[in-house]
C-alpha cells in the first residue's frame, strides 16, 4: 500500500472523528498498517467508523486496534469461502501426492484457483 492510499483511506476517518495527526503520527501508522492489505485497511475503517464512542475515548483508535479489525475482515472472508480441495487432493487439502517414485507431495494447483477466488472476494462490511 503506498502512502497516498493509506492516506486516502484514513483521512476521512480522522475528519470523521475529529482528530489531529502530525507529521510523527502519520509516520507511526503507517509503519504498523504498511502490510495490511488496502481491501482489509478500508473495511476495518468502515467498521470503526460505525462503532459507537465511549465519552473519554481517544479520538482515534490505536494501530493495533485497526489491524484487529482488518484481521476480523480477512477471517470473515475465509469463513464465508471454505476450502475444500479437488479430486487429487481429497486426502490432504492442497497438496497431492508427486507423479514420480519417491514417496513426496506437491502444491495442488487447486489451491492456488482458490486463493485467486478469494483474492476477488470483497470483504464483508460488517466483519466484526
Amino acid at each position: 500500500m503506498t502512502r497516498a492510499e493509506f492516506r486516502a483511506v484514513i483521512e476521512p476517518a480522522l475528519l470523521a472523528l475529529g482528530a489531529q495527526w502530525d507529521a510523527m503520527t502519520w509516520a507511526a501508522y503507517y509503519r504498523a498498517l504498511a502490510d495490511v492489505p488496502l481491501r482489509f485497511l478500508v473495511a476495518a475503517m468502515a467498521q470503526i467508523a460505525r462503532q459507537p464512542r465511549a465519552p473519554y475515548a481517544p479520538a482515534f483508535p490505536a494501530a493495533p486496534t485497526i489491524l484487529a479489525y482488518a484481521e476480523a475482515a480477512g477471517l470473515a472472508i475465509f469463513a464465508a469461502n471454505p476450502y475444500t480441495g479437488c479430486v487429487d487432493c481429497e486426502d490432504s487439502p492442497g497438496f497431492r501426492p508427486r507423479r514420480d517414485l519417491l514417496r513426496t507431495v506437491e502444491r495442488c494447483p487447486c489451491r492456488v484457483r482458490y486463493l485467486a477466488r478469494l483474492a476477488a472476494v470483497d470483504p464483508p462490511s460488517a466483519a466484526i
